[in-house]
């Protein structure tokens, strides 16, 4: 992982998605090797946890012990206890289609011991959540790979503020694709990690200090997005949350965008100049009007 850091994997290298890219396909399949055939007890699984979490801090530049759940959701990244189940799911499904000749197929009737590791494998939550065993075909188990991921992750959004913040569907947040420059980008990854405003600190308004809900009314973000100051979860990761997930094919929405994501680029800009007083962001103004994205859009 050091190796491909120097060689831009790093949060101010190259972008965070093809960081992560890299990673899926040169590192952590160093992690997995072995998984689907290996039971875990939680001390183990915790310094997998660990040896991922680090090299996730590594590309997005966070401290030693910053959260990665809501980069990993970002990203649409499992944790390696969820590659665990899922790979050991893979395993056991595809070793009962196996072909009559096979060695395994051949040994799996002299497994009789309950405590052999054949039967901790068919433990496994994501094969018990298959209702018919024997008629399950790819489909049946893409779905209850996916079940039991979301299942996961509305676990996690009921116990995580700026989780619970984020779309709640599985897949990669448009924010790390769509086109913007990378100050934009960089504003709205922050914002979602919660790294924008940051640490408390007094507000240029002198009435509180910096937080998520008091920037959001200082910058008056409801009242220039057009929205309702109740929105849910809050107005600009409302509007995160609309952001289209694939290219679009008409422009029926356009109307949209063009009004508000210039504004919500602005607030965010507005944000950023609140939590650092001492830089001057007047030159931004011209460049991060979110004009990448509205010439993305269909004509």
């Amino acid at each position: 992982m050091r190796a491909l850091q120097s060689l831009g994997v790093n949060h101010t290298g190259l972008s965070r998605l093809l960081s992560i890219r890299l990673y899926r396909q040169f590192i952590r399949p160093q992690f997995e090797y072995g998984l689907a055939i290996s039971c875990f007890n939680i001390k183990q699984v915790a310094v997998l946890e660990k040896a991922q979490n680090t090299c996730l801090r590594m590309i997005f530049g966070g401290h030693s012990t910053s959260s990665t759940s809501v980069f990993r959701h970002l990203e649409n990244l499992p944790s390696m206890r969820e590659r665990i189940l899922t790979l050991g799911f893979k395993f056991v499904y595809h070793a009962f289609w196996l072909s009559d000749e096979a060695l395994f197929t051949l040994l799996r009737p002299v497994l009789t011991n309950p405590a052999h590791q054949w039967f901790k494998l068919l433990a496994n939550p994501i094969w018990l959540s298959l209702s018919n065993h024997q008629n399950a075909d790819s489909k049946a188990c893409k779905h209850a790979i996916r079940s039991f991921l979301n299942q996961g992750l509305f676990l996690q959004r009921s116990q995580q503020i700026l989780l619970s913040a984020c779309r709640s569907s599985l897949g990669v947040d448009p924010i790390l694709w769509l086109p913007m420059t990378n100050y934009e980008r960089s504003r709205f990854i922050r914002w979602r990690m919660g790294w924008l405003p940051g640490r408390p600190q007094p507000c240029s308004c002198g009435l509180h200090t910096t937080s998520h809900h008091h920037v959001i009314e200082c910058t008056g973000a409801a009242i220039r997005l057009h929205l309702y100051s109740t929105v849910q979860p809050n107005p600009i990761d409302y509007v995160l949350n609309m952001l289209p997930l694939k290219k679009l094919k008409n422009n029926k929405n356009n109307a949209f965008w063009i009004f508000t994501w210039p504004i919500l680029c602005r607030i965010m800009l507005d944000i950023e100049q609140i939590c650092l007083p001492g830089v001057d962001l007047a030159d931004h103004a011209a460049t991060d009007r979110g004009q990448l994205f509205l010439n993305w859009l269909p004509k």
